[in-house]
């Protein structure tokens, strides 16, 4: 029984990452055909466009987000504009001081999410790319693809393990 409630509770803060690392400052005109999200560059610490698939777990919450708001996928305080990181780290400050789990942060999400993709058999290229790394030495000069069906495939696979642990 309490295996699952923090199951339930690790499962929101999975949520709510998404929520504030992966879409914060987003606006709806970065969301294209519900499919991909495109970083625009000033929104990135490479300086460079990121595009990301949008996995089918993923795609059901925005679609909510994007039928509530309007221009802005997860406003902060004021509607109009996005939430900032700093008040993402808050929220996320607060839930993690009310869970039963020792010592983590949210960047534990992302190692986890490159162990558990690696795991799997994500190539290691693409596992890069699904964090929003820049490739490095020669393949990041002349290989400019983002392998985006592998990247959507490696967010399945990872989702599918997240569900196994928590059965219905």
């Amino acid at each position: 029984m309490l295996a699952r409630a923090i199951g339930n509770l690790l499962f929101a803060c999975c949520r709510v990452i998404f929520y504030c690392f992966a879409l914060t400052s987003l606006m709806l005109k970065h969301v294209v055909n519900r499919s991909l999200i495109a970083h625009p560059i000033k929104r990135t610490i490479i300086n460079t466009p990121i595009r990301r698939p949008i996995p089918t777990k993923a795609r059901a919450i925005l679609e909510r987000v994007m039928a509530t708001y309007d221009d802005v996928l997860f406003p902060g305080g004021d509607l109009d504009r996005p939430i900032t990181i700093s008040a993402a780290n808050r929220y996320i400050r607060r839930i993690r001081d009310g869970l039963p789990i020792e010592d983590w942060r949210t960047h534990d999400f992302r190692r986890s999410l490159s162990t558990g993709a690696s795991e799997l058999g994500v190539m290691p290229h693409v596992v890069e790319k699904m964090l929003g790394h820049e490739l490095g030495g020669v393949l990041a000069v002349y290989n400019k693809h983002d392998w985006l069906k592998d990247q959507l495939e490696g967010y399945e696979l990872y989702a599918e393990k997240l569900d196994s642990y928590f059965p219905d």
